[in-house]
């Protein structure tokens, strides 16, 4: 597939670490969010976030990075993840739109806690699933195509679990039914003194697009993606030159960047000199499944530049003696401790990320003192392995786009519980048109019955 994913562009969210600022570090657009690390609620753990849509007013929003709006210029867009709520919302909480206080969501969870998509003007513009989102027990995987370029019209196909349940012409252009001025986000920014009286529980959620219409999931099966990784390190590895310090420093320098969350001045890695590097052997279990592709990878560390006008850590990757170098997206200021990093890992040596190469004992994961605006005074405390998205298996194919016409499966209607039923959309389509459909329709029911 020509997934855009060779590049620094779209988001993937698994909180791995479990360290809040790891877990927000790549999609924070403000400083403070209304989102936690939850250790109760994730699909691969041990886990996931929680977004509080109960405090008026909260910031539930995380930057979905490129594309940051509908491209004017057409994309197949999918929003992937596994959803649970804490209660029934009181109105339409939402898990898709744009960042700005106040703004319109795409994709809500309703008071009966299903699924439904709105356009830009708060219209509903598809069926609600079938399925509603747990209140309880494991989270439910969600898959959302957003198909701008095989019709003319916005296509709508949501898969609740394995099942493709809504599949809806919207009969609205890209234009029409999207603000193509407005950042998207994940989740969204409550207006001021609104509360939704409930926290949405989230894991494993990525956001992918292709701008060619031959990958779009109804001709090509969707993989079932999911997040992992983040495996702390074990032992020294390869470069060996910064030194422990805090509070309380530990026998052994790995020591200094295993805590979970972080703990900042207590013990940390340190270096006063440019282009020092540290790595490590990590520990644990491979974090890719037997079978798993690796579609790619992301890595954050926690650090504090020391003194003004000094420039922070980068991350260094060791793989079969190559290295790449892991930029960081920004450059904190000094005297606090932020999170860092990239939201793509190249494979040092090149080529593609294969599972082998994740194993523990043969990738080393660290970090390097930048020599920009003078020496560098620059400390690391949590340093995790890259976090990886991944899939083991597929989806079956999407309903096929089809102009004027809605699909949505109803499992107690369909005998065995296979197969859609096919419902015309009145409002789009002409009067012989209309009695084509009609009859189509009716020879689905028949066979359903029969």
């Amino acid at each position: 597939m020509a997934w855009l994913d060779a590049n620094t562009a779209s988001r993937f969210y698994g909180a791995s670490s479990g360290d809040l600022l790891q877990a927000l570090a790549l999609g924070a657009t403000t400083a403070v969010k209304s989102i936690d690390v939850s250790a109760s609620y994730y699909n691969t753990g041990p886990y996931g976030y929680v977004a509080h849509y109960d405090i008026p007013g909260g910031d539930c929003s995380l930057d979905l990075g490129r594309p940051m709006h509908m491209d004017a210029s057409g994309a197949v867009y999918v929003l992937r993840g596994y959803f649970g709520v804490s209660a029934s919302p009181t109105s339409g909480l939402g898990v898709l739109g744009a960042g700005a206080r106040g703004s319109q969501s795409y994709l809500r969870v309703l008071p009966d806690r299903t699924l439904q998509v709105f356009d830009k003007t708060g219209v509903a513009r598809t069926p609600a699933t079938v399925t509603a989102i747990p209140t309880g027990g494991a989270l439910q995987e969600v898959t959302v195509v957003i198909d701008c370029i095989t019709l003319s019209t916005v296509w709508i196909a949501i898969a609740m679990g394995t099942a493709w349940e809504v599949a809806y012409d919207t009969g609205l252009g890209r234009s029409a039914m999207f603000d193509e001025a407005a950042v998207l986000c994940l989740g969204e920014y409550l207006a001021t003194g609104v509360s939704r009286s409930a926290d949405l529980y989230f894991d494993d959620v990525s956001w992918r697009f292709t701008s060619s219409a031959a990958d779009a999931p109804h001709l090509v099966a969707y993989p079932r993606t999911k997040v992992n990784g983040c495996n702390l390190p074990t032992s020294v590895g390869s470069y060996n030159a910064w030194t422990i310090g805090g509070t309380s420093p530990p026998a052994n320098k790995w020591e200094a960047c295993d805590d979970v969350p972080n703990n900042g001045e207590t013990d940390f890695i340190q270096t006063a000199v440019a282009d020092d590097k540290q790595t490590f052997h990590y520990g644990g279990s491979n974090p890719i499944p037997v079978g798993g592709t690796i579609i790619r990878g992301q890595m954050c560390w926690d650090q504090r530049v020391v003194g003004a006008s000094k420039q922070g850590a980068y991350g260094v990757l060791r793989l079969a003696g190559a290295d790449a170098t892991v930029s960081s997206l920004v450059n904190p200021p000094a005297g606090a401790w932020y999170a860092v990093g990239q939201n793509r890992v190249d494979r040092p040596g090149g080529g593609a990320w294969a599972r082998a190469d994740v194993a523990p004992g043969t990738l080393e994961i660290g970090v390097g003192g930048y020599g920009i605006l003078g020496t560098p005074t620059v400390q690391a405390t949590l340093l995790c392995a890259p976090e990886w998205l991944y899939y083991t298996d597929s989806l079956g194919l999407s309903p096929e786009p089809q102009v004027g016409v809605t699909v949505q499966a109803v499992p107690s209607q369909v005998k065995g519980g296979r197969g859609p039923l096919v419902r015309p959309a009145y409002d789009h389509i002409d009067r012989r048109t209309l009695r084509g459909v009609r009859e189509v329709a009716e020879s689905v029911r028949r066979t359903v019955r029969s």
